[in-house]
């Protein structure tokens, strides 16, 4: 029901790019995407994987219709778990309903930090109130902040500093995210590479960041 004053519309402010977004909370293969809606224009319907990393995107600039559908042109995008419909312009965003067309891996949705609180070792740790020291990494506080305490650090005593984690096991790895510093320093996160070994140490794949 597309009546604002049935209840069942989701709107935003008059936002600039005002966006709704959805969290599948599995890893889904879509084959169609229908929207329900008023006053659409102008727009895009981005599909993303985990770890928020568009997937594949769709823009609608033509006239306003009621029912918006959207096809990928193979047939099926893989590995989805948000969608996000975002408006180009200022405007009111108003959806009756969206539909998500597909299948889910219910296994694959088990995703987890296979990281988290196992053994961590830096090359040295930072002199500082809140001891950056590497278990600090894999604590599951994301919190840049370093006074927060929940963050590892290393000085600039060694060249090549490095960071490593064991994680105890062989694991299938999705995908690696790095939260940084949020209170300043950003830019000394650059020119990095991550490095994922096998049980022996070699080398699996190597991931470079300028």
């Amino acid at each position: 029901n597309g009546t604002a004053g049935q209840g069942s519309v989701a709107m935003t402010a008059n936002d600039v790019k005002a966006f709704w977004q959805v969290n599948l909370l599995q890893i889904c293969n879509v084959e169609k995407i229908r929207i329900y809606g008023s006053h659409l224009q102008y727009f895009d319907v981005v599909l993303m994987n985990v770890v928020h990393q568009p997937i594949k995107s769709f823009f609608h600039a033509t006239k306003i219709q009621t029912v918006y559908e959207f096809d990928p042109e193979d047939g099926v995008i893989r590995n989805v778990q948000h969608i996000r419909i975002q408006l180009r312009n200022r405007s009111h965003l108003q959806l009756a309903e969206v539909e998500v067309i597909g299948t889910c891996d219910k296994e694959r949705a088990r995703l987890q930090n296979v990281a988290l609180n196992k053994h961590a070792y830096q090359t040295s740790v930072l002199s500082h109130p809140s001891n950056p020291i590497a278990a600090k990494a894999i604590d599951g506080n994301t919190n840049g902040s370093l006074d927060a305490g929940s963050t590892a650090g290393t000085d600039n005593s060694k060249y090549n500093p490095y960071w490593e984690v064991n994680l105890g096991h062989a694991a299938e790895i999705t995908a690696v995210v790095l939260f940084n510093r949020v209170d300043c320093c950003r830019a000394e996160l650059a020119n990095f590479r991550v490095i994922l070994y096998d049980f022996a140490h070699q080398v699996v794949k190597s991931f470079y960041k300028a």
